[in-house]
C-alpha cells in the first residue's frame, strides 16, 4: 500500500509540474505575441512620422 501511495504522489507532482510549465509557456507566448503586435504598430507610426 505504501508503494502505491508513493507512486500516486509522484505522478500527481509530475502532472502538476507539467501543468505549470504549460501555463507558463502559454502566458509567455501570448505576452510576446501582444508585444510584437504593439512593436509593429509603433514602428509603422515612427515610419509615418519620419516621412
Amino acid at each position: 500500500m505504501v508503494v502505491v501511495v508513493v507512486v500516486v504522489v509522484v505522478v500527481v507532482m509530475i502532472v502538476a509540474v507539467v501543468m505549470v510549465v504549460v501555463v507558463v509557456v502559454v502566458v509567455v507566448v501570448t505576452v510576446t505575441g501582444i508585444n510584437n503586435e504593439r512593436n509593429r504598430r509603433n514602428n509603422e507610426r515612427m515610419r509615418m512620422r519620419h516621412r
